[in-house]
């Protein structure tokens, strides 16, 4: 850069004093050599993701491998479920097939944010996406931060895997005890998305919900009910019993 300041403006007491801030600034960017090891752009603010009402509205989806093996990961934005299916090929095709088999279990999302793989941006993936009414949004490349929720959901989604194989637990119960884990608003994954909870193999406790229910129900019932005098067996032997039938109806 000296060398640049140098050759153009030659180095006399008044060059010195008239070239300001501005004519400086002008050559730095102008020079190739100082663009390409200039530092990086300072962070702009972040713009988070819409948060649906609804689950099964807003999807992600990306592509990762694991040991040598190829998985597609589907996450919802709304209640944290995901679906994650391993891949026989990764053509775009394939990928296709696995999301349409995913979208006839749960229904069609509105909006699907998927990163910038050839799989996810091929015409094929795109004619899929409008036939079934989807909003495709691809994110930015060489930038995974822009899908950080799927990216973070990736990583949890492999120490779950690698930690069952290894274990020798059946991956598919690893993932349903996930799935009906309790998160921060006391809901798992699977309440929030299906709006139930799913039986699974560890004890559980009773919920308090079911216990108000049974209560409101002995309330209903109590209304127009009293409590009959107890019979003693001793005083009543040999004496005739009347019983209501339904001759009358």
């Amino acid at each position: 850069m000296k060398d640049i300041l140098e050759k153009n403006y030659p180095k006399t007491e008044q060059n010195q004093q008239s070239f300001g801030l501005k004519q400086i600034a002008e050559t730095v960017n102008s020079c190739g050599t100082c663009r390409c090891n200039k530092n990086a752009q300072q962070n702009e603010p972040l713009l988070p993701h819409d948060i649906p009402d609804q689950p099964w509205m807003k999807l992600a989806t990306e592509l990762f491998q694991l040991q040598g093996k190829d998985y597609l990961l589907v996450c919802d934005y709304h209640s944290k479920y995901f679906e994650v299916c391993k891949l026989d090929t990764t053509t775009s095709s394939h990928v296709i097939t696995q999301l349409k088999i995913i979208c006839v279990r749960h229904g069609v999302p509105v909006t699907l944010i998927s990163g910038n793989w050839p799989q996810f941006s091929s015409c094929h993936f795109r004619v899929f996406t409008t036939q079934w009414n989807i909003q495709l949004v691809t994110t930015s490349p060489n930038f995974p931060r822009a899908n950080g929720f799927i990216e973070r959901n990736i990583q949890t989604v492999k120490k779950l895997l690698k930690k069952a194989k290894e274990s020798g637990e059946d991956t598919n119960l690893a993932t349903l005890n996930y799935r009906t884990t309790p998160k921060s608003n006391s809901k798992s994954p699977a309440e929030l998305f299906m709006g139930r909870k799913l039986r699974i193999l560890l004890p559980t406790m009773s919920t308090k919900s079911k216990t108000n229910c049974n209560r409101k129900v002995k309330q209903r019932h109590d209304q127009n009910a009293h409590k009959l005098p107890e019979m003693n067996p001793v005083t009543l032997l040999g004496t005739g019993v009347i019983v209501h039938g339904n001759q009358n109806k």
